[in-house]
């Protein structure tokens, strides 16, 4: 049941966490961004993304698999809000790195905890339908 419940959850913070990054550039076209700025804005993101990667891993690990779940799920919340109202390229790429740092955590962290929960002999599988969930984003 545990297991079921991080895959709901993870597919539905996939789903909002994305679903708003569509209309971003229409946004920021609305509110005169140049293009240019735009693309960098967008690449703020996956750059974060890369950065933190491993230092995330060792935070979930030294502060434990919950906590850092639930801190991220904060933070995504607040990064997507704070994207309806800047349109600064500034700060709206400052909110995507952000964003995209919340999403890093929420996913290691889950991906270790669905490994935690599940029988010894399907942890990679467990961590798998995670990786596929993950990647919807790119859908």
């Amino acid at each position: 049941m545990v297991y079921a419940v991080l895959v709901a959850s993870a597919f539905l913070i996939e789903v909002a966490l994305n679903m708003p990054l569509g209309s971003l550039p229409l946004a920021l076209i609305h509110a005169h961004v140049p293009a240019g700025h735009i693309a960098l804005v967008l690449g703020a993101g996956p750059l974060a993304a890369l950065v933190v990667s491993v230092p995330i891993g060792g935070l979930a690990d030294r502060f434990g698999r919950l906590p850092a779940i639930r801190i991220a799920a904060c933070l995504c919340v607040v990064s997507v809000g704070a994207l309806a109202y800047v349109h600064d390229p500034i700060l709206t790429g400052l909110i995507m790195a952000i964003r995209s740092i919340a999403v890093t955590a929420y996913v290691t962290a889950e991906f270790a905890y669905a490994s935690a929960v599940v029988a010894p002999e399907r942890a990679v599988s467990a961590t798998a339908t995670f990786g596929m969930v993950r990647q919807l984003e790119f859908c």
